[in-house]
C-alpha cells in the first residue's frame, strides 16, 4: 500500500488470488482500488475451485488469468485490463 499512497504513476495492479496464510490476494486490490479509484485489475490464480467464473472474471469484476499462462497471453490480459 505504501506503493500505491506515493505519487508515482500506476496503472495496473496485478495480484494473486490465492496466497499463502491468510492473506487474499483480492484484499489488497479492493484497498488499492478505494485508494486509486482509476487502476485497473487483474488477478491471476492456479486455483480452480469456486473462486473462478467461467467467463474469465471474479465475482468484483476483475479479469482473471488462470496459472499457467504463456507469456503472450499475460500480454493480452494486461492490455484488456487497461483498455477496461
Amino acid at each position: 500500500m505504501a506503493i500505491i499512497d506515493a505519487s508515482e504513476k500506476i496503472d495496473l495492479v496485478l495480484t494473486d488470488v490465492m496466497m499463502p496464510g491468510s492473506i487474499n490476494g483480492r484484499r489488497p486490490a479492493v484497498a488499492a482500488l478505494n485508494r486509486r479509484p482509476s487502476l485497473k485489475v487483474l488477478c491471476t490464480t492456479g486455483y480452480s475451485g469456486n473462486a473462478m467464473i467461467e467467463d474469465g472474471h471474479l465475482g468484483g469484476g476483475e479479469l482473471l488469468l488462470a496459472k499457467p499462462y504463456r507469456k503472450v497471453y499475460l500480454a493480452t490480459m494486461i492490455r484488456a485490463a487497461l483498455a477496461g
